[in-house]
């Protein structure tokens, strides 16, 4: 029953604030990830844009000018407009080198075999395109019975240069204590934010309590490459 709570209260929130600039305090895990995944698109997203395993396309609103087509892909359609329904290592209805560049966020651990996922990324990109991807290192299961891999440094490394791709950034997200602030911000809002007023003051103190000083904590004092949360990376598809 409370399993059941806490999946149906997650989905509420990603309803009820589907900009990710207000999802992000829902956890210190989320709120760093976030933040650096804003800057990289920034950097590195153009042109004709894929967002595999989009979700309810939380970054679609904050995609940076230069992006001038925004295209969709999902095993299933979480919210409308989903511009293909496909496995990201089966991506066979588009065609090759169709892309400028691509992003991929918590997909890989999903996949059954993400050497095959990475090997489609790379062909539908064109030459020189770029993959901004996170993967998580230490992080619970979830989507279960679909959750199959956790990434080192070097296990992403050698997926993505295994197909091609030149390594531009690997960039560590989050670490000990933003694990252990992400799930109890997961629990505290899991069990709460049913409750009318209730969940606006739970919201408020766990993003003021836990979110910004445990994130800001974690990411400028704590960070380690041994305990890494996730990994956000910038690939390049070589000429």
């Amino acid at each position: 029953m409370i399993k059941s709570l806490l999946k149906k209260n997650r989905q509420r929130i990603n309803r009820e604030l589907p900009d990710i600039q207000q999802r992000k305090f829902f956890s210190p895990a989320l709120y760093i990830l976030t933040g650096k995944i804003l800057k990289a698109l920034n950097t590195h997203a153009r042109g004709r844009l894929l967002d595999i395993g989009c979700g309810d396309m939380p970054f679609k609103a904050h995609l940076p000018q230069q992006v001038t087509q925004y295209d969709t892909l999902d095993v299933e359609s979480r919210t409308e407009g989903v511009t293909y329904i496909a496995s990201a290592m089966d991506m066979r209805m588009i065609p090759d080198d169709s892309y400028d560049s691509a992003m991929c966020f918590e997909v890989l651990e999903h996949v059954p075999n993400p050497f095959i996922a990475a090997a489609e990324m790379h062909r539908v990109l064109k030459p020189g395109g770029t993959l901004v991807i996170s993967v998580p290192h230490m992080w619970p299961i979830h989507e279960a019975p679909h959750d199959y891999l956790r990434f080192t440094y070097f296990g992403i490394k050698n997926v993505l240069e295994s197909n091609g791709f030149e390594i531009v950034t690997i960039e560590i997200s989050g670490g000990l204590l933003t694990y252990f602030g992400h799930n109890i911000a997961s629990v505290l809002l899991g069990l709460t934010y049913h409750i009318p007023v209730v969940k606006q003051i739970m919201f408020f103190l766990v993003k003021w309590l836990i979110v910004l000083p445990w994130a800001w904590i974690d990411d400028r004092v704590f960070r380690s490459e041994i305990t890494p949360l996730e990994y956000l990376c910038v690939a390049r598809k070589t000429p």
